[in-house]
């Protein structure tokens, strides 16, 4: 009797320590589990984890977006041309219109009426460039315009005034060749593909103002009946070495552009 109560503790006693074992077996295959489940969540890319952007960055969108007017990127928007046709442009364009008009007096021997067109077309010239600068309203229209008037004039003049006789023939040869020799160089160096830009030398400054003078002198002689002595000889002959000298510098600053290996 004693012993069928010995064995049956034993039994018991087996069965109770299996399972123990079974559930101990069960709880580490549930922990394992959950440890590789975190391991996989830590493990996701991070394009595959949804991103919340600040508050801040969504507003900064919105503001570049408005500011861009709705365009697309890398589209520029529309820059509004500035008007060509400013004060000094249209002054530059009254000064076109005197070239004939001191023509047909020179030509109607009205000295007088040459005279004054010849003065207000001078003064037109500073005050352009004056209004250009103080008033900012300087263009590209106006930085090609302005030197065709000038130029235009005085070369207008100086043609009548020796079909009149009142200056040397020869004086007006070299002053014409000089400006065109100018601008065939021009025109030569564009046509091959090295085109230059012909900034104004001090000594063009001061070929142009003595020139300006010169025709203002004969102009005044013809139309006052004054004479100024010996001056408008001396202001001839400046003017035809100013003429020379402005030349061979255009033509150094030309062949030291043409030669010029980039």
């Amino acid at each position: 009797m004693i012993c069928r109560i010995l064995l049956s503790n034993i039994k018991h006693e087996q069965a109770y320590r299996a399972t123990l074992q079974t559930s101990d077996s069960v709880h580490d295959r549930e922990t394992r589990i959950v440890s590789s489940a975190h391991f996989a969540v830590d493990r996701v890319p991070e394009k595959d984890q949804s991103y919340n952007p600040p508050e801040e960055a969504l507003n900064q969108v919105e503001d570049d977006d408005d500011s861009h007017g709705g365009e697309e990127p890398g589209v520029a928007g529309s820059t509004e041309l500035s008007d060509p046709m400013t004060i000094p442009n249209i002054i530059t364009f009254c000064r076109f219109l005197m070239v004939p008009g001191v023509i047909y007096a020179l030509l109607q021997g009205e000295m007088a009426p040459a005279f004054v067109i010849f003065v207000l077309a001078g003064l037109s010239d500073g005050i352009d460039g004056f209004i250009a600068r103080q008033f900012n309203q300087q263009s590209e229209l106006g930085s090609y315009l302005d030197p065709i008037a000038d130029k235009l004039l005085l070369i207008s003049v100086f043609i009548m005034l020796a079909i009149l006789n009142y200056l040397p023939h020869w004086l007006v040869v070299l002053v014409v060749s000089r400006d065109v020799l100018i601008m065939i160089a021009v025109v030569l160096s564009s046509l091959m593909t090295h085109p230059i830009t012909v900034n104004p030398l001090l000594v063009s400054k001061a070929n142009t103002a003595f020139q300006i003078a010169l025709a203002a002198i004969v102009l005044a002689e013809l139309a006052f009946e004054v004479r100024f002595g010996d001056l408008q000889t001396i202001l001839v002959y400046v003017v035809t070495l100013l003429t020379i000298l402005s030349a061979g510098a255009y033509l150094r600053v030309w062949i030291h552009h043409m030669t010029d290996v980039e």
